[in-house]
């Protein structure tokens, strides 16, 4: 009996020899015509995650934007605080001026200063004519000290390392930029 051809077990064998093709009886440029070649494959490694270069250039991006966030932050924090401090010595000046008009004089009229978070608001020098009202910063302020007279004279005789100092405005920054509105 003659073996049966079978085209389908030529096609799945990827190396042949002539031995097999005249054991099924076929003439060898018939059998290259049924059997498919296949390019080599290139072998595609699926990914798995990240490369520990990728995972080190993320975190230094984060660092990095981090580091921008927390300065952001602090001078913000730092900002807001100045006004507070400000706007509380501009307030003790008003019940001052008010105090005042209502008993001829200045002195006795910081009984009751004006209270802010991070600062401390005293009067240093309460005359029948004039004043002096100053605010120590704490906190977020710490290191400040703004001063206000009853002639709307401003001053920062102290601020933190780094800050200028003025006998003429209030800093509202560290590169010396004045309020004097």
């Amino acid at each position: 009996m003659k073996p049966v051809y079978d085209p389908k077990e030529i096609r799945n064998k990827t190396k042949f020899t002539e031995d097999y093709l005249r054991m099924y009886n076929v003439s060898i440029p018939r059998a290259r015509a049924c059997v498919q070649v296949a390019a080599p494959r290139k072998v595609v490694r699926a990914a798995a995650g990240f490369t520990l270069v990728e995972l080190l250039i993320a975190l230094l991006v984060i660092s990095i934007l981090t580091a921008v966030a927390v300065f952001s932050y602090r001078h913000e924090m730092t900002s807001s605080s100045i006004k507070v401090g400000q706007a509380a010595l501009l307030q003790q000046a008003q019940d001052l001026a008010q105090f005042a008009q209502d008993h001829e004089t200045y002195a006795g009229g910081c009984s009751q200063p004006v209270s802010a978070t991070d600062w401390q608001i005293s009067c240093t020098s309460l005359t029948q004519t004039g004043f002096t009202i100053v605010a120590t910063g704490s906190g977020a302020a710490a290191g400040f000290q703004f001063t206000l007279d009853q002639s709307g004279a401003r001053a920062t005789p102290a601020a933190p390392s780094g800050w200028p100092t003025s006998t003429s405005c209030w800093i509202t920054d560290s590169s010396g930029d004045c309020a004097n509105g």
